[in-house]
This record gives structure tokens, C-alpha cells and sequence, in this order.
């Protein structure tokens, strides 16, 4: 029963391994896509802040007022302007989020690292145990084979001597009825 739970609990911590495996793997596509993601982001904001460089860097309040010909063309200068700025803000809080997905996986991989590592740990100790009481139990064996040819080696002295005492015993009854004396013999020894 004991290496019955053993095998049990032997069984239970490689399922273990194997869902952290599949849950790590998992997490691994999954940072091999957000990053993926973050190179397309990347690669738009560097077109971004590239583009900006070569007009000559951000344009500024009063640029777009004196590069406007008019109030309409002033609001809708600053509109795009501020579009922009949203735009660019919008691109640098997507590469942070997808930065903390990744950091998250990666969080989380590691945990369930640690906790394998735990696992296997456990693993080997139990293994171990197990290992220990199938020695155990194939020494109670050997021993119990050991004693079972002893006393079968007994057994067939005894029943060897038996039959040499009933043959000497016939042998002399034989040679008392051939004497002439009748000596009965009911079976039992008096």
C-alpha cells in the first residue's frame, strides 16, 4: 500500500511538470507574439520620431500660429498637432503595455520554473522512498524464499527419516514373523 501511494504521488507531480510545461510553452508563443507586436509599434514610432526630426523637430504653439493663414487654419493646425502628440502617446503606451505582458510571461514562467524545480525535488525524494521500499519488500521476499527452502529441505529430511524408520520397522517385523513371533501391529507405538 505504501508504494501504492508512493507511485500515486510519483504520478501526481509529473502531471504537475507536464501542465507547468504546456503552461510554460504556452507563455512562450505568447511573448513570441507580443513581441512581435512591439517590434511592428517600435518600428512605426521610430518612423514617427524620424519623420519629426526631419521638418526640424516638434512644432510648437506658435510655429503652427505663424505658419497659419488664419484662426480656422490656426484650430485645425493645432487639432492635427495635438492628434499627433495623441498618437504618439498612444504608440508609447501600447509598447509599454506589451513591454509589461512580456515582463509578465516572463514573471510567470519563472514561477513555474521554481515551482518544477520544487516538484522534481519532491520528485527524487519520493522516488528515493520508493525506490528504498521496493528494495524492502524484495529483501522480505528473498528472505521469506530463503526460509521457505529451508523449512521444504527440513520437511523432506523429516519425511526421508520417517520413511527410513517405517522401513526399518517393517524390516524388523519382517524378520519377527520369519523368528516365528507374532508381534501385532495395530499402527500406533505404545
Amino acid at each position: 500500500k505504501k508504494i501504492s501511494n508512493l507511485e500515486q504521488q510519483i504520478d501526481a507531480c509529473n502531471d504537475k511538470i507536464d501542465e507547468n510545461n504546456k503552461i510554460i510553452a504556452q507563455n512562450e508563443v505568447e511573448i513570441a507574439e507580443k513581441e512581435a507586436e512591439m517590434e511592428q509599434t517600435i518600428f512605426e514610432f521610430k518612423r514617427r520620431i524620424r519623420a519629426i526630426y526631419m521638418s526640424g523637430g516638434n512644432v510648437a504653439g506658435i510655429e503652427v500660429l505663424l505658419g497659419a493663414e488664419d484662426f480656422a487654419d490656426f484650430i485645425a493646425l493645432s487639432q492635427l498637432t495635438e492628434n499627433i502628440s495623441n498618437r504618439d502617446k498612444k504608440m508609447l503606451d501600447e509598447i509599454v503595455g506589451e513591454l509589461k505582458g512580456i515582463q509578465d510571461k516572463i514573471a510567470q514562467n519563472q514561477v513555474l520554473i521554481e515551482e518544477q524545480n520544487t516538484i522534481k525535488a519532491t520528485l527524487k525524494t519520493k522516488q528515493d522512498a520508493l525506490d528504498k521500499e521496493r528494495e524492502e519488500v524484495l529483501s522480505v521476499i528473498s528472505q521469506i524464499s530463503k526460509n521457505q527452502s529451508s523449512v521444504n529441505s527440513q520437511l523432506n529430511q523429516t519425511e526421508a527419516e520417517i520413511k527410513k524408520a517405517e522401513q526399518e520397522l517393517e524390516k524388523i517385523l519382517q524378520e519377527s514373523n520369519n523368528d516365528g513371533i507374532d508381534v501385532p501391529f495395530n499402527g500406533k507405538f505404545t
